[in-house]
C-alpha cells in the first residue's frame, strides 16, 4: 500500500500556468489533506465524496484514514469526479481503484445529479474546489452554471467565482448530519457574493468553523492567496441553525489543535460583532470592545463621499516622469502634477512641494493632457497622442467614452486623497496642492459645510488604532499582506470624533501626526492620534487604549506576519 498512499506532489509534475488558470487547482499539501480527513471521516462505513480530485492528494488522505480505523476495503467508500484528463492519469499511477474504478467520475461536478453515485448521499465532501473567477471562467463553465441556476435554485450569485458553486452544489450530495471540510480562498471571507453562501452555511448546518490559516499554502505556485479551512457539522439536524465562528491557525503544524479545540469547545453563538469579524482571531471580549467603543463612532462615509480617481485608460501613455515628458517632446505646460501612486500619500495632507518633489525624483506624477491644457499646447500634443497604436485605441473601451480621447477630465479636485491598498491601511490625506489623483486611490468630497478643522480631525482619527482596527475587520486581504478597500468598505469605517476639542491641539496634533508619517514612523502617528481622539473616548467609555491599541497590532499581525508593540 505504500505506492498508493504516495501524494500528488511527489506523484506529479507541478502543472503549467496556463493549466492552473484553465481548471483553477493548486494542489493542497498532504498535511493539510491528512487533517481534514481524520476531522471529516469518523467510521469506518462512511462515504465521501472528493468533487475536484485533480492531484489526488485527497483520495489519498481518505485511503489512509479508513486503513486506520480497520477497513480492509479502503476505496470502497472513497468515490470522485474530475474534468480534468490529468487529474485520471494520477489516479491510476497513485490509487489502484480496482473494482471502485466506477466510483471516480470524468465529468464536471456541476453537471453531476446526486444519483450519479449509486444514487446515495455522503458523509463527508470534501476537498480544494477550483479558484476560477467569473472573469477566467471558459464559456462552457458558464453554461453549465447557467444550466445549474436553471435547473435548481441557488443562493450563489452571477459574481461568484466557481468554487463557491462547488461549495452549494456539494449540499444536494450531503447526507442528514454530514460533514463538509473545503480548503477555500480568502474570498470566502471578504467577497460579497460570499455573504448570501455563508448564511446558506449557517442555515443548514449546526456548527460553522472558518479557520484562516496565516501559512500560504500555495505561495510555490506562483500565488499568496489567503487560505481559509471550512469545516461544517451536523447538516440538517440540530436545534439551533448554525453561526459561523472565526478561528486562526499559525501554520498547518496548529491547524489540527485548533480544530480539536473547536471540536471540544461548548458551543456558543457568536456575538453580532463576532460575525462581522469572520476574518480574525478576536475574542468574544476584544469584539465587544470594538463594539461598544462603535457606539461612539461616525462612519467615515457619514462625512464624506468616496469616489476613485481618475481613469485615464492607459496610464503609461497618460502619466510621464519629467525625463519621460522631454524623451517624448511634450510641452511643460502640457502636463499638470497628479498623485499617482499611493506611495505618493507621505502624511496627512499633499503639499506643492510634494509634487515637485516628486517631479525632480523622477517620479511618474504627470497627467498629459488634462481638461485645463491650453488650446495652443494641444496642437503641439498632436504629434505624441498620433504615436498611439491605432489598432490599441480602437479596443480601448475608456477611450470610446469621452468625447476626445485625449482629452481626460481631471477639473474635479477632491478635498483629500485616500490610499486603499497598502500594507499599513488607509491614510487619508488633505488636498493641499489643488491637484488631482488617478485610480490609484480614492477621491474624497466631503459634506458641504465640513470646516478644514473638521477635516484635519477627520485625517487624524482615521490614523487612529480604533480606525485602523475596523478597517482590517472591514477591508480585504490580498497577496503579500496587502489591505484592500472598496468604497462601500472605507465609507463603513468608524471615526472618533470627541466634541470640545480645543482648535490649537487639533492643529498642533495634525502637524505632529503628518510630521511623524513623513519621517516613517507610523507608530508615533498612531499614538499622537490615539492620545487625541481615542483616549478620551476610552475614558468615557471605561474601556483600556492599550486593549485598543493590541487589537489592531493582533489583527495586523495575523494578516502581514509581524507584530509591533506601541512605545
Amino acid at each position: 500500500m505504500a505506492t498508493a498512499l504516495k501524494s500528488a506532489a511527489t506523484a506529479t509534475r507541478p502543472a503549467r500556468a496556463s493549466q492552473k488558470k484553465r481548471f483553477g487547482k493548486y494542489y493542497t499539501p498532504q498535511a493539510v489533506s491528512d487533517i481534514l480527513s481524520e476531522w471529516g471521516i469518523r467510521e469506518i462505513n462512511d462515504r465521501v465524496l472528493e468533487p475536484s480530485f485533480g492531484g489526488c492528494g485527497f483520495l489519498a488522505s481518505a485511503q489512509s484514514r479508513f486503513m486506520k480505523l480497520g477497513s480492509n476495503s479502503p476505496l470502497q467508500g472513497i468515490y470522485g469526479s474530475d474534468l480534468d484528463p490529468n487529474a485520471f492519469a494520477i489516479l491510476r499511477r497513485t490509487l489502484p481503484t480496482g473494482k471502485y474504478s466506477s466510483h471516480f467520475i470524468r465529468s464536471d461536478f456541476l453537471a453531476l445529479e446526486p444519483n450519479r453515485f449509486d444514487g446515495r448521499t455522503f458523509n463527508l465532501i470534501f476537498g480544494n474546489p477550483p479558484y476560477v473567477s467569473r472573469h477566467n471562467m471558459s464559456k462552457a463553465q458558464r453554461k453549465r452554471i447557467a444550466d445549474l441556476s436553471g435547473k435548481q435554485k441557488y443562493t450563489v450569485s452571477a459574481t461568484a467565482s466557481l468554487w463557491a458553486y462547488f461549495v452549494e452544489h456539494g449540499l444536494r450530495f450531503l447526507a442528514p448530519g454530514g460533514r463538509i471540510a473545503w480548503v477555500l480562498p480568502g474570498s470566502v471571507i471578504h467577497a460579497d457574493y460570499a455573504v448570501i453562501l455563508r448564511k446558506t452555511l449557517e442555515q443548514s448546518f449546526a456548527r460553522i468553523a472558518l479557520i484562516t490559516l496565516k501559512e500560504r499554502l500555495f505561495h510555490h505556485a506562483g500565488t499568496d492567496e489567503n487560505t481559509i479551512i471550512l469545516l461544517a457539522t451536523d447538516f440538517k439536524t440540530g436545534d439551533l441553525p448554525g453561526a459561523i465562528q472565526p478561528l486562526f491557525a499559525n501554520s498547518v503544524d496548529s491547524l489540527r489543535t485548533v480544530i480539536s479545540r473547536w471540536e471540544k469547545r461548548k458551543y456558543a453563538p457568536p456575538s453580532t460583532s463576532t460575525r462581522k469579524s469572520l476574518s480574525s482571531n478576536l475574542t468574544i471580549k476584544q469584539n465587544d470592545t470594538l463594539a461598544a467603543l462603535g457606539e461612539f463612532a461616525k462612519p467615515l462615509g457619514d462625512c464624506c463621499k468616496i469616489r476613485i480617481g481618475i481613469v485615464t485608460g492607459n496610464n503609461r501613455f497618460f502619466i510621464k516622469s519629467e525625463s519621460e515628458r522631454e524623451e517624448c517632446g511634450i510641452p511643460n505646460g502640457a502636463v499638470v502634477h497628479t498623485v499617482s501612486k499611493s506611495s505618493m500619500i507621505q502624511g496627512l495632507r499633499v503639499k506643492t512641494t510634494d509634487l515637485k518633489r516628486f517631479q525632480r525624483l523622477g517620479l511618474k506624477c504627470l497627467l498629459v493632457g488634462g481638461t485645463n491644457t491650453p488650446k495652443h499646447l494641444k496642437i503641439r500634443l498632436k504629434p505624441y497622442f498620433a504615436t498611439y497604436p491605432k489598432q490599441s485605441l480602437q479596443a480601448n473601451s475608456t477611450f470610446k467614452k469621452r468625447e476626445d480621447w485625449t482629452e481626460i477630465d481631471n477639473s474635479n479636485l477632491p478635498d483629500a486623497f485616500v490610499r486603499y491598498m497598502n500594507q499599513d491601511g488607509p491614510l487619508l490625506a488633505l488636498n493641499s496642492a489643488a491637484t488631482n489623483c488617478t485610480n490609484t486611490l480614492y477621491q474624497i468630497f466631503f459634506k458641504s459645510g465640513t470646516t478644514l478643522l473638521a477635516q484635519k480631525l477627520i485625517a487624524i482619527s482615521l490614523a487612529s488604532s480604533y480606525s485602523q482596527a475596523r478597517a482590517e475587520i472591514e477591508g480585504r486581504r490580498y497577496g503579500g499582506g496587502l489591505l484592500k478597500h472598496e468604497p462601500s468598505e472605507l465609507a463603513r469605517i468608524g471615526l472618533l470624533l470627541p466634541d470640545h476639542l480645543e482648535a490649537k491641539t487639533i492643529q498642533r496634533t495634525f502637524d505632529l501626526v503628518d510630521s511623524a508619517l513623513r519621517e516613517g514612523d507610523e507608530d508615533k502617528a498612531r499614538l499622537l492620534a490615539d492620545a487625541l481622539v481615542l483616549a478620551p473616548v476610552c475614558e468615557q467609555s471605561g474601556r483600556d487604549i492599550t486593549e485598543i491599541q493590541a487589537i489592531l497590532l493582533k489583527l495586523r499581525s495575523q494578516r502581514v506576519g509581524r507584530a509591533k508593540r506601541p512605545t
